[in-house]
């Protein structure tokens, strides 16, 4: 099977999802040979700038860099609708979309939402947060994506804001603790 993954969030090193993406990547390179991982992002900067690249590029993966700025794939996939995940990488069998963005793609996909706090609590997001989180959960509802929550609380919140999802396709996997993490 070929997977296709968004990388972008990479680009915002410091922020939860970054580590949440790079950490799943990883771990999907390291314990499953079997598949195809297409990784796939935009920046404007050489990819020499990400070490992680060479990481990723050493378990087997595929790196597709594009050089275009990230507001440039926003405007692509959340205000035109345009430009499929597919176009950029090749064929695809399961594509895994981040927390922020969702290609256009009529390929199954699974994607997270690690929280719902933009919904519930607007005053603490920006409208342009509030507006993208907006847009890629109604595209994942339309598409009926599979969704991995951090949480039974962010289930329970995402079920009770958005009934009309499908609860069989709403699945709780905890995130992983890195290793660095040990008892002392």
């Amino acid at each position: 099977m070929t997977i296709g993954i968004d990388i972008t969030p990479l680009l915002f090193w410091g922020s939860g999802v970054a580590k949440y993406t790079y950490n799943l990547v990883k771990n999907l390179l390291l314990i499953n040979k079997k598949n195809k991982y297409k990784l796939f992002f935009v920046s404007l900067k050489p990819s020499k700038n990400y070490p992680f690249l060479q990481e990723f590029k050493n378990l087997g993966a595929q790196i597709y860099h594009y050089h275009l700025p990230f507001k440039t794939l926003q405007i692509f996939w959340q205000k035109l609708n345009i430009f499929p995940i597919e176009w950029f990488i090749g064929k695809i069998d399961v594509c895994y979309a981040n927390d922020f963005l969702r290609s256009p793609s009529k390929t199954k996909t699974i994607t997270t939402i690690h929280d719902l706090t933009w919904k519930i609590y607007p005053q603490y997001h920006t409208n342009e947060v509030i507006k993208a989180h907006e847009i890629k959960l109604k595209k994942t509802i339309k598409y009926g994506d599979t969704i991995i929550v951090d949480s039974e609380n962010t289930k329970n919140d995402l079920l009770r804001l958005y009934p009309q999802i499908d609860k069989n396709k709403v699945f709780v996997i905890y995130p992983g603790v890195d290793e660095r993490f040990k008892t002392i």
